[in-house]
């Protein structure tokens, strides 16, 4: 299952947050300026506590009393009399319905109904700023099933019900928020919990445990490790010595490799080295070294870069694997430690991870991806001037909103400076490009002129710019310039196996937003399936205005027919009325396909 929607009220400075994560979007970026309200936003989709075990042990949130008080935005502190809810509403795969299915037949139930989309919300309500009750956990989710002979399906309910819903939370995605301070990397990872039970501790112990599997399967923490550290047997400290080697060997090559080529250099003698140690108490630990040459260096003893990035590939590997779900991965400025070089083929790299979705906060354009304006938001805060880069923030002023990309420059056009990152990636240039009005981009130079030359006779402004692309798959860069710019626009393709097949793989490549900016042929006249500019005007017509402009009778091709419409538009008055019915047919569609846009 994945989630599909947070719902955020009054958290901290979130007063009201409804965030879409469609299903086939791998990755959103939250952009902004500092202070912002980026890393606030990623602490309220981390809140929610809905599996058996938290959902991260990185970075879980205390939910005492005064815990709870501190979320209380922050201009309403002295009188609170509101609440403070998180909710997350999930997707149901075949997977998970296998299993419900299942386990509904362990109890009895001959069959099971249940719909794919539920509510889980985490809420505390509060009187004069005081905390009433305790926390209140609610699923919105119901079961209907047949059981024994009846004919009839009941709702099910009581402990039945429970057995049901703990079967989801064993199979929700796991949630891991990776903020920078959790990069400083333990001198010491404790294996055994009673010796550090703090959520970093127990984080790297996973990693520890997911090493240990990954190199010898099967083999646990207390028998292989553990109990080997303590024992004075020769042949249990050379099995240790064995084991250690196995895991040096398995994190120097997804590590060093990973680092060597985002950095583009070639393997050096560097490695990581596994040792291992007991403190006063007894308490066995292992230790994560650098051999350089003929050196050894504490982790902390490297750059503030390297560190990050070993955590970050610890963390984010073990965080991919093993899960029926793909994990959510929320990651507060990552690498903001590295040079942009890196960012950048950082930025590639996440784009290829597996089992995991991404939800991240830039300001740094290096880490900003043209084609992922689809799942692209700008974080607002009301507090901070937006001609500011923080002089003028007052924090009881404090109001964090949430907008689409595209909606946000739509609206609010003169504050670049908050989506200034992905301009920088555009390589914005007004004077070299601007548009004050929608745009349609067309296949190529036929489709403009036929579109143009039809138009013309009507005396009548278009709403819209024209454009002409160099083929149906060409406009990748335009759709990056005119998402990124805010302008509604339209993309008109032939309706050949082409142009549906373009219009496939710009899906593909940006997302599913993409297609209400896409048109076919077809969807202006349903008479045009699977043709192109040239079967849609129609022969006759062709030769008819090839014969008049260009004075013979030679065969009709397109290229012939694309010379003929450049010189009636440039040198001719004179019309044809198949192109303006052609023209007026595509005009009237755009125009429809306009208002859904902006209307959305």
């Amino acid at each position: 299952m994945n989630q599909v929607k947070f719902e955020v009220r009054n958290f901290k400075g979130l007063r009201r947050l409804n965030l879409d994560v469609p299903e086939n979007t791998k990755t959103l970026t939250l952009i902004g300026l500092n202070e912002t309200g980026k890393t606030t936003v990623l602490e309220a989709l981390n809140f929610l506590s809905y599996t058996v075990e938290k959902t991260t042990d990185l970075s879980a949130l205390s939910v005492g009393q005064f815990e709870v008080f501190k979320l209380i935005p922050i201009s309403e502190r002295h009188d609170f009399n509101d609440q403070i809810s998180v909710s997350v509403t999930f997707n149901l795969d075949r997977g998970d319905v296998q299993a419900l299915v299942a386990k509904a037949k362990e109890l009895g139930y001959s069959s099971l109904a249940v719909d794919n989309l539920f509510k889980v919300t985490e809420m505390y309500r509060f009187k004069n700023s005081e905390l009433i009750g305790s926390r209140m956990n609610s699923w919105d989710i119901t079961f209907k099933a047949l059981k024994g002979r009846s004919t009839k399906e009941k709702l099910i309910d009581g402990s039945d019900w429970q057995t049901l819903v703990q079967v989801l939370k064993s199979r929700m995605p796991k949630v891991f928020f990776f903020e920078n301070f959790l990069f400083e990397f333990p001198d010491a990872i404790y294996l055994d919990e009673s010796a550090d039970n703090s959520g970093k501790g127990k984080f790297y112990r996973s990693i520890i445990e997911h090493v240990l599997l990954e190199v010898a399967p099967g083999s646990s923490i207390q028998t292989h490790l553990i109990d080997r550290i303590k024992s004075d047997q020769i042949a249990a400290r050379q099995a240790l010595d064995s084991l250690l080697l196995k895991m040096s060997q398995y994190v120097s090559k997804m590590v060093l490799g990973e680092w060597n080529k985002i950095f583009g250099r070639p393997q050096t003698s560097r490695e990581i080295k596994f040792d291992f140690g007991c403190d006063e108490d007894g308490d066995c630990y292992i230790e994560i070294k650098i051999r350089e040459g003929g050196d050894i260096y504490e982790v902390n003893d490297r750059s503030l870069g390297f560190r990050w990035f070993l955590s970050f590939l610890l963390a984010t590997t073990y965080a991919t694997k093993g899960f029926s779900s793909p994990a959510l991965l929320l990651l507060d400025e990552p690498a903001s430690n590295l040079h942009p070089a890196a960012q950048a083929r950082l930025l590639n790299s996440l784009d290829s991870m597996t089992n995991c979705r991404i939800i991240y906060t830039t300001h740094s354009h290096h880490m900003v991806n043209a084609d992922w304006l689809g799942g692209t938001y700008v974080v607002r805060n009301l507090a901070l001037l937006h001609t500011s880069e923080g002089d003028d923030y007052d924090p009881k002023s404090t109001e964090i909103e949430v907008f689409k990309y595209r909606t946000f420059v739509s609206n609010y056009p003169d504050q670049v400076s908050y989506f200034q990152p992905v301009l920088d990636v555009l390589e914005y240039q007004p004077n070299r490009l601007s548009f004050d009005k929608s745009v349609v981009v067309v296949e190529g130079k036929s489709d403009f002129h036929a579109f143009r030359l039809g138009l013309r006779g009507m005396g009548e402004e278009l709403a819209f710019s024209v454009i002409p692309g160099t083929g149906a798959g060409s406009s990748r860069t335009l759709i990056q310039l005119l998402s990124g710019w805010g302008i509604p626009f339209i993309v008109l393709l032939d309706s050949d196996e082409e142009g549906k097949k373009q219009m496939n793989n710009y899906t593909d490549r940006f997302g599913e937003w993409v297609k209400i900016h896409m048109m076919t042929l077809t969807d202006c006249n349903s008479e045009w399936e699977g043709k192109g500019l040239e079967e849609a005007i129609g022969k006759d017509e062709m030769r008819r205005l090839i014969s008049s402009v260009l004075g013979d009778d030679a065969k009709v091709d397109k290229k012939r027919f694309n010379r003929a419409m450049e010189i009636e538009l440039m040198d001719s008055s004179g019309r044809s009325k198949k192109l303006e019915e052609f023209a007026t047919i595509i005009r009237k569609a755009l125009m429809v396909r306009f208002k859904n846009i902006l209307e959305k």
